[in-house]
């Protein structure tokens, strides 16, 4: 999972910053790349952690992540009036890495929470 995000990150990373198109080409084939391994493996663990009776909720909360990107991505259109592409592709890509470390972090304590059911079912004790 961590690979894909980081394929995901270093190819939208060098988007800002490359003008070769061919480079470009495949940057953004290592960006689906990283995506198609990534999302995936997100959907599937996601699912095993979320309690039945409350999966809509679950979905719904998460549909909510592509409203926080578009913020976050309209305050990179602000920021790139005022920094160089090269500022630009260092700040995406911490931005992605310090993700990916939230989410290693908060990984552990997902999985350590979640209990195995007598029925052989995964349930949350969210």
């Amino acid at each position: 999972m961590f690979i894909g995000l980081f394929l995901n990150i270093a190819g939208y990373s060098y988007l800002v910053v490359g003008s070769s198109p061919w480079a470009l080409i495949l940057l953004m084939l290592v960006a689906t790349i990283g995506e198609l391994i990534y999302v995936p493996i997100k959907q599937a663990f996601l699912v095993n952690i979320v309690p039945d009776h409350a999966r809509s909720s679950y979905m719904a909360i998460n549909g909510m992540l592509y409203s926080g990107a578009h913020f976050v991505c309209a305050i990179n259109v602000i920021i790139g009036g005022f920094l160089p592409a090269w500022g630009m592709g260092i700040l995406i890509f911490f931005t992605g890495c310090t993700g990916m470390m939230l989410l290693a972090t908060i990984l552990p304590q997902l999985s350590q929470s979640s209990v195995q059911a007598p029925a052989g079912k995964r349930v949350s004790t969210i």
